[in-house]
């Protein structure tokens, strides 16, 4: 069996090593001055993406004005609630579309989103089992038909104890 390291392009190893040392120190801009900006972007979309992330770089992270990559924050299963609350203000509504179907978010977070202006944020936001069924009533009575539905659907669900049926035999 060939080892890792032997099979690895030496030139990409380095570059690895010194994109994790550099965001060990919670990304600093002197590593956006020594790499072009699409390694830059790259290794950000990366440590976005990645489910071993930790919050305090999350965080660092959405500090960046990037719209697919605060998408991705948004997301990630390890963003801190304070961070959450801050892309769920942002002005693209694809952001906080995104932090509506965290379910990190907190109470007042989901009630701000609760009444945001964008349907399609109201919409996902309705989507979340983990929203709260006072939440959830509110958005079924939304003034859009499709949050409405979506939000008296999940409703429907959160009662209905789940069910498997059992077949037996054959079709």
């Amino acid at each position: 069996m060939i080892a890792r390291e032997q099979v690895a392009d030496p030139a990409i190893k380095q570059l690895e090593i010194n994109s994790y040392a550099s965001f060990a120190k919670l990304y600093p801009r002197r590593f956006c001055e020594k790499t072009g900006d699409r390694e830059t972007d790259y290794i950000r979309w990366l440590l976005a993406t990645n489910p071993n992330t930790p919050a305090p770089i999350l965080d660092r992270l959405a500090s960046e004005d990037v719209v697919s990559l605060l998408e991705r924050i948004a997301e990630h299963p390890h963003t801190r609630q304070a961070t959450l609350a801050r892309l769920a203000t942002h002005d693209n509504p694809r952001v906080r579309a995104a932090a509506a179907e965290n379910p990190n978010i907190d109470k007042k977070t989901m009630w701000r989103l609760a009444h945001d202006i964008h349907p399609d944020v109201r919409l996902r936001l309705a989507e979340s089992y983990s929203l709260p069924v006072a939440i959830l009533q509110v958005l079924a009575e939304d003034d859009n038909p499709y949050v409405q539905n979506r939000a008296r659907k999940t409703l429907n669900r959160l009662n209905q104890p789940f069910v498997v049926p059992l077949s037996f035999g054959c079709c």
